[in-house]
């Protein structure tokens, strides 16, 4: 059988790959990079994710008791496959949020690129900068000899 037939699936992101990116971002992308490796949202869901789609301290008394939830809420037209999901929202994840939407509208976009809307093709570009820069072999085309996938793409994330 031919290499060339084998699907292998792209690496798994590592702690250490992680933190270089971090080291090697500009500003703007390292919050994109902490959003998308901590809810696993593809880039354009990120890109195109508005404030008002970002609940911060929703209280809640569902149980009789008062809960207090931090999620994303993805509409059936914010994702790939047209179903509706809610992203929970970590600590860290919460802390970027607070600093991207802060002094922003409902319909804003939370992330921006040198106060450009960011979209997927800049995503994918500033990923393929971070990867050069940080010395990590960056997209799908890049192999070992085995024939493995090496390279690391956002959809990594």
């Amino acid at each position: 059988m031919s290499l060339k037939n084998i699907k292998f699936p792209r690496p798994i992101v590592s702690d250490e790959t992680f933190e270089k990116w971090l080291e090697n971002a500009n500003d703007d992308f390292k919050d994109v990079l902490i959003y998308g490796f901590d809810s696993a949202m593809r880039a354009s869901e990120i890109a195109d994710l508005t404030v008002n789609q970002v609940y911060l301290d929703e209280i809640s008394i569902l149980t009789g008791e008062k809960q207090v939830y931090n999620y994303i809420d993805l509409g059936i037209f914010d994702t790939k496959n047209k179903a509706r999901r809610t992203v929970p929202v970590s600590a860290d994840l919460k802390k970027v949020l607070m600093r991207s939407i802060k002094g922003k509208d409902p319909e804003d976009w939370v992330f921006y690129n040198k106060d450009i809307k960011y979209t997927k093709h800049p995503i994918k570009y500033a990923m393929e900068v971070t990867c050069d820069n940080a010395k990590v072999p960056y997209g799908d085309k890049a192999l070992n000899k085995e024939g493995e996938k090496i390279g690391i793409v956002f959809h990594s994330l």
